[in-house]
């Protein structure tokens, strides 16, 4: 295994080095890590450890189940529950600023990517369940989940795929969960214009030996944002219950529900002709008063925990549910083009009526055992993914209008949409074994493959022409551990992606192109001492690049291809200053296209380099007072493949604080903020080729309190 980085020697050399100085001051005691350094920690402990609420210790790596990071050969970054409430988090981009690896188009369906590669339906995970579309979208109830994994890489061996996979890793929501600790929170929020809401907390334990436990989450909002006009409403709720039936078996089951209704979008833009007009102003509106999008998701998941022997488990999971876009008689203008580079812009007015269905399903077996010298942590399992599709689509006419000057103009008639038909549906089976071999305390290896296949049916449930993909994805890994609280890795995965749909203005429209066969190295390190996690990589990262030729046909032709560097640090620098921060180098270029014109040009919407700074500062003269502050960098980047259009560098501050302290004997804390502070008005993204504007100066406002 090769990574073309030179950035790869220095980067193991220095963090040996600061590794095996970690050891002589941690000295060489006991820890759960060395006396097994690979293991997979046992299914029924289901929770993740942290230092200071914000550095995880355990993560669920896929099917490999809870492992310590620091035994993880893949890059993971947790969002902890504490980071999100700290920075008021309410849609996808306030969590994932914390990566510099991921980026966020700002729309409610979510265009997020993973360094550099947009991430599909399957990039969206329930405890590590793929659920399709039914996390798609951008709102997600945020208070129902206690974390969010960022999982990073070619994940088709540990996340599986049920048809729309991606090379850049997965999002893995995890639910929270029964707690020996009664919760009775209790929450108002506010952000400006006028969005205000509640949210409600409530878990513990009851029974002879508090064998059963709850948790639920409630939370409403409604009001208006800041961007002129347009209104956000969400109704939320999820519960999740538990059974220790003994102290071998664990049952759990969790229900979700989240209903949002927006008015006046801000629309995103799909083409543009010409140089790219600069931004308009992010607080007016460009759409018009009556545009309507809503979007509801219904989850039931059931899990089973059960060690059957000692050092051996099986972990059964389902998850099913539903999302809707129903048809009311309104009509959305959520996209369009810009047609000139005056700012002059032309949205698409439409009517819809979606609803997709989703089931899924795993088992695992995993264990522990010894052949003479070498440890074996081994896993087993097989897979199973259903999504049904049915939907109707109409274009009810072009609105015009302008960046600079917005003109409201009256709505298209209504053209009626009598039903909902069925589309189609995507089903995936899938068969894994892995198995990590440690030799000794420093020294493993990771074996793991999965076969997978995944079909694609029409409206009558016949298989689609070029529609099924079958193929073993291998993944491999070699692991050092200088100390326990620190590792040095090389993988090598591959991942598994349905090939594109031509568009129906190629000459070969709503043709099906072959599978593409996604492949990664990486060389890692990440280092856990006081207080303070460091993760580091250099990767290389290679897809098969789809493109319409100069023939007007859709072809595979070339490779879009990702060399890079990530560094991310979360902790505590001093007991009074907490800090998550991260940078990102991205090489990607479009390579072996056979067309002058893109050959060799950078991919479009990939930006060469992101940052993020957020510190936070306790006020030492006055107990309780938190200030912090924000910096988020993303570079340039280009808009068309022939890296003729681009959107400017931006760089978004932020402001906040928090205060701690009792009202009424209740544990109280008080958060406000302010986002974009300068106004800045910015292209945030051009990822997906589509244009998204950032959001205007932001405040936000929290009250909590513990009963």
């Amino acid at each position: 295994m090769q990574c073309r980085s030179p950035r790869a020697g220095a980067l193991a050399a220095f963090f040996t080095t600061l590794a095996l100085a970690t050891h002589a001051e941690e000295g060489t005691s006991p820890s759960r890590e060395t006396a097994a350094p690979n293991a997979v920690v046992e299914p029924v402990i289901v929770s993740a450890q942290a230092e200071g609420g914000i550095v995880a210790k355990d993560a669920p790596i896929g099917v490999l189940g809870d492992l310590p990071l620091t035994s993880t050969p893949f890059s993971v970054n947790v969002i902890t529950h504490e980071l999100m409430t700290d920075q008021q988090a309410s849609y996808l981009g306030d969590f994932l600023k914390n990566d510099p690896s991921a980026a966020v188009g700002n729309v409610v369906i979510s265009f997020a990517s993973l360094r550099g590669f947009t991430l599909g339906s399957d990039g969206y995970l329930l405890d590590g369940l793929t659920l399709g579309s039914l996390l798609l979208d951008g709102r997600v109830m945020l208070p129902a989940f206690e974390r969010i994994d960022v999982l990073k890489g070619a994940g088709a061996f540990l996340n599986g795929l049920g048809g729309t996979a991606s090379l850049g890793g997965a999002l893995n929501y995890i639910p929270k969960k029964p707690t020996d600790t009664p919760v009775r929170d209790l929450a108002l929020v506010y952000s400006s214009e006028s969005n205000v809401g509640v949210e409600a907390d409530l878990g513990g334990r009851f029974g002879t030996n508090d064998q059963f436990g709850y948790r639920m989450n409630l939370g409403f909002r409604d009001g208006d944002a800041a961007v002129e006009g347009q209104s956000w409403r969400q109704r939320g709720a999820s519960l999740a219950l538990d059974w220790r039936v003994n102290s071998s078996l664990l049952l759990q089951g969790g229900l979700y529900y989240v209903d949002n209704k927006n008015d006046r979008l801000q629309p995103f833009f799909v083409g543009a002709t010409g140089p790219i007009p600069d931004a308009p102003d992010a607080r007016k509106n460009l759409g018009p008063s009556w545009s309507t999008f809503d979007q509801d998701s219904q989850i039931g998941w059931l899990r089973a925990d059960w060690s059957f022997a000692p050092d051996w488990s099986v972990t059964l999971q389902y998850g099913g549910g539903q999302n809707n876009r129903p048809y009311d008689g309104t009509q959305d203008t959520r996209f369009g083009v810009i047609t000139n580079p005056a700012g002059d812009i032309a949205l698409f007015a439409s009517e819809e009526s979606s609803h997709t269905t989703v089931q899924t399903g795993q088992a695992l077996v995993h264990g522990k055992l010894s052949t003479g010298p070498i440890q074996h942590a081994v896993t087993f399992g097989a897979t199973g993914f259903q999504e049904k599709n049915y939907s109707s689509f109409e274009s009810a006419g072009v609105v015009l209008g302008s960046l600079y000057t917005p003109n409201e103009q009256p709505q298209p008639a209504s053209v009626p949409i009598a039903d909902t038909p069925y589309n189609g549906k995507t089903t995936s089976y899938g068969l894994l074994a892995s198995d990590i071999l440690s030799f000794g305390e420093h020294w493993s290896v990771l074996l793991g493959g999965r076969q997978a296949e995944v079909t694609a049916y029409d409206s009558t449930n016949e298989e689609l022409p070029g529609g099924k993909i079958s193929r073993f994805s291998p993944v491999t890994a070699l692991m050092f551990k200088p100390t326990p609280s620190s590792l040095i890795y090389i993988n090598y995965a591959e991942g598994l992606e349905p090939g594109g749909t031509a568009p129906q203005s190629a000459v070969n429209g709503g043709a099906i192109m072959a599978p593409l066969v996604t492949k990664q190295y990486e060389l890692g390190a990440k280092l856990m001492a006081r207080g303070i996690s460091l993760t580091a990589a250099v990767f290389d990262m290679r897809k098969p690049l789809q493109i319409t030729d100069a023939s007007n046909t859709f072809v595979q032709n070339g490779h879009q291809v990702h060399d890079g560097a990530e560094l991310v640090a979360t902790g505590n620098l001093t007991k009074a200053l907490r800090i998550v921060a991260g940078a990102m180098f991205l090489d990607a270029k479009q390579e072996n296209t056979g067309d002058p014109t893109t050959e060799g040009k950078r991919v479009p919407g990939v930006p060469q380099w992101t940052a993020n700074l957020f510190l936070d500062y306790a006020i030492k003269p006055i107990p309780g007072l938190f200030l912090n502050a924000g910096a988020y960098y993303t570079a340039s980047q280009y808009f068309d493949p022939q890296n003729l259009q681009s959107i400017p560098a931006w760089v978004r501050f932020d402001v906040g604080a928090r205060y701690e302290t009792r009202v009424g004997g209740r544990p109280t804390t008080f958060f406000l903020a302010v986002e974009n502070l300068a106004d800045k008005d910015y292209w945030a993204s051009a990822q997906g080729q589509a244009l998204t504007l950032g959001d205007p100066l932001t405040v936000k406002a929290t009250a909590r309190v513990s009963f």
